[in-house]
C-alpha cells in the first residue's frame, strides 16, 4: 500500500491525517458541507487502495463486508415488516 499516497492529495478523505484534532479543526474551518471536486482518475486510485487492503487482510475485509450486508438486510426487513398491508 506504499504506492497509494494519503497525504497531500486533493482527493484524500477529510481528516485523513488520522489525528482526531485535525479532523475537528478542518470541520471547524470548512463547516459541515465540504464539497471537493476530484478527477475521475481518483476512482482507480481508490480501487487500488481497496484491493491492497483486501490482499493485506482478506478475512477482516470479508468479515466487515458480511456484517454490513447482514445489517442492511436486517434494516430492509424491518422496514418492510413495519409498512403493513
Amino acid at each position: 500500500m506504499s504506492d497509494v499516497p494519503l497525504h497531500g492529495v486533493d482527493d484524500a478523505p477529510v481528516g485523513s491525517a488520522v489525528d482526531p484534532r485535525s479532523v475537528t479543526a478542518e470541520l471547524a474551518a470548512t463547516g459541515p458541507a465540504i464539497c471537493r471536486s476530484v478527477p475521475p482518475s481518483a476512482i482507480l486510485r481508490w480501487l487500488r487502495a481497496g484491493i491492497a487492503d483486501f490482499r493485506q487482510a482478506p478475512l477482516a475485509s470479508m468479515s466487515v463486508g458480511l456484517v454490513c450486508m447482514l445489517l442492511s438486510w436486517a434494516l430492509a426487513g424491518a422496514m418492510m415488516a413495519t409498512q403493513g398491508p
